[in-house]
């Protein structure tokens, strides 16, 4: 009896034994023995918000972790925060990003002073927007075939070709058109006169009116076709970059100029006589820089609307001479 509990005693402190060497095993693996550094740098908390790294259809962008603490072999501790990463589908469009134009869309935000380089493309249709680069080369060539007397820059192009009255036209053929009548009217006169009141017969006398008449009206219908020929020699251009304008006197005499648009420096038009108010023509005047000369273009149809755009382009181009450009 008392063998069996000695056994059951060196049993149990056996076994606290063991628990004992158990427990210090456990204790040197919680707290290892350490050593002073001088330059130990204490071990920080880690960040309790982890960063968040956005990414859209490309490889996500980690953080590189900086050691917080060193072990007492000097290899470095590190603390490395969760990092969520967020996919952006598609389809979002972020609102903190910027639109950017494209090659043939002009920025909405941006006005025709501040583009650079087509700045001044204003279209001839619509003088609100803009062209693009397509439409600029399109209104390039459509001018170089509509008039290839003219000798265009490489993007330069016809904003408006001033059209002129047809009472213009029709006022050189007056003329002849009185002659005409009033040889008929000589006809009906005569008839109404006695034969007896007269010493030639009435054959003759038509004759000769009927020759005379002829003769005059053919003169003066020649003198109204030179008028004609000449007045529609006359034009004025207006492209985004100069004024073209031919002064023509005669058939065989003309004057060509071509001004810079910054060399304008006032625009205006007139409507001085009733018929000009009723027909609604008149002239628009060009001055240049200095008043070094006025140019005038009568007989202009509709000039209002037709000194708008002519007035826009040389504003434009004042514009764009006072900022240097």
């Amino acid at each position: 009896m008392d063998d069996e509990n000695k056994d059951q005693q060196i049993e149990e402190l056996a076994n606290q034994a063991m628990a004992a060497e158990d427990q210090n095993e456990v204790d040197k693996n919680d707290n290892p023995p350490t050593e002073s550094f001088a330059n130990e740098t204490e071990p920080q908390p880690a960040a309790t918000n982890p960063p968040v790294v956005t990414v859209q259809n490309q490889t996500p962008v980690v953080p590189t972790p900086q050691p917080v603490a060193y072990t007492a072999n000097g290899q470095p501790l590190y603390a490395q925060p969760e990092v969520i990463i967020e996919e952006v589908p598609e389809n979002v469009v972020n609102p903190t990003a910027t639109a950017q134009p494209t090659a043939n869309q002009p920025d909405p935000n941006e006005t025709p002073l501040e583009r650079e380089g087509q700045r001044d493309a204003i279209d001839p249709d619509n003088p609100d927007r803009l062209l693009t680069p397509d439409e600029l080369k399109q209104h390039h060539d459509d001018s170089v075939a509509q008039y290839p007397f003219l000798q265009f820059l490489p993007d330069e192009y016809v904003v408006i070709d001033v059209r002129r009255t047809k009472f213009g036209y029709l006022k050189n053929w007056l003329l002849t058109a009185g002659v005409a009548v009033f040889a008929i009217l000589l006809f009906i006169g005569i008839s109404f006169i006695p034969q007896n009141e007269i010493h030639v017969s009435r054959g003759t006398i038509f004759s000769g009116i009927a020759l005379a008449g002829m003769l005059a009206t053919l003169f003066s219908a020649v003198v109204a076709w030179i008028i004609t020929f000449t007045f529609h020699k006359n034009y004025l251009i207006i492209t985004n970059e100069r004024v073209f304008r031919r002064d023509q006197t005669t058939p065989w005499s003309f004057y060509d100029q071509n001004i810079e648009l910054s060399r304008i420096e006032n625009c205006s038009y007139a409507q001085t006589a009733i018929t000009q108010r009723l027909l609604n023509y008149g002239s628009i005047s060009l001055e240049t820089v200095g008043h070094e000369a006025t140019y005038v273009f009568e007989f202009a149809s509709k000039p209002r609307d037709q000194f708008r755009i002519v007035n826009m382009m040389v504003e434009e181009a004042a514009a764009r001479g006072g900022d240097g450009k």
